[in-house]
């Protein structure tokens, strides 16, 4: 009887650590899509990172890539860190992230999070104002904003001779609004649509 009673001890104390060890990790897994078409985008590089109370730095914990069906799944073991970011790239898409707090997160089941992504696409102003006098307004009333291929929205000013190119990136598959003013005499509204993965150029002269 002693001996069975020790073994009994023993086989529920492994099972205990073995729930113990269980319970010391996150499951993270999810699907990611591209914005324009709804389609899984396979080949994705999920990054896992933490930063701990009091301290921004970000530690790379664990990393994966999207298996053809666009999904993946990540175990992050369960430490003292106070927030978790998972971040996705792929080339000629816009990284995207999601930041979570520890508190976010559970260990008793797999923490679902789906991302989307959106295809780069370029419009490449062509300026020329061969007219010294007078001012070329142009105003950039929609598209993409943050991110550093990005312009922003508002109003740009040019005086004087002016021969340059501005590239401004945008969703994929998304319209670009903008107007323009030569002088006080002439008002342009126009817009393109930037295809994905494509540059279109756009020609502006004063």
């Amino acid at each position: 009887m002693m001996r069975i009673f020790i073994l009994l001890i023993i086989l529920s104390s492994l099972s205990f650590s073995a729930c113990k060890k269980k319970e010391l990790n996150f499951k993270l897994k999810g699907t990611v899509t591209a914005s324009n078409t709804g389609n899984a985008l396979a080949g994705v590089s999920i990054k896992v990172f933490t930063s701990s109370l009091g301290n921004s730095i970000e530690a790379l914990k664990e990393s994966t890539q999207t298996d053809a069906s666009g999904n993946y799944e990540i175990t992050l073991q369960r430490d003292k860190y106070e927030k978790v970011a998972i971040r996705i790239s792929k080339d000629n898409y816009f990284n995207e992230a999601k930041i979570y707090s520890f508190d976010d997160l559970t260990t008793e089941k797999a923490n679902t999070t789906n991302h989307i992504m959106s295809p780069k696409s370029w419009t490449r102003f062509t300026i020329k104002k061969n007219d010294p006098t007078g001012t070329l307004k142009i105003l950039k009333n929609s598209g993409k904003i943050d991110c550093e291929e990005c312009c922003d929205n508002g109003f740009t000013y040019y005086t004087g001779t002016v021969d340059t190119e501005v590239i401004c990136a945008n969703n994929g598959d998304t319209w670009m609004k903008f107007q323009y003013w030569k002088g006080d005499e002439t008002h342009v509204v126009d817009s393109v649509f930037n295809t994905a993965f494509q540059t279109v150029d756009y020609e502006i002269r004063y």
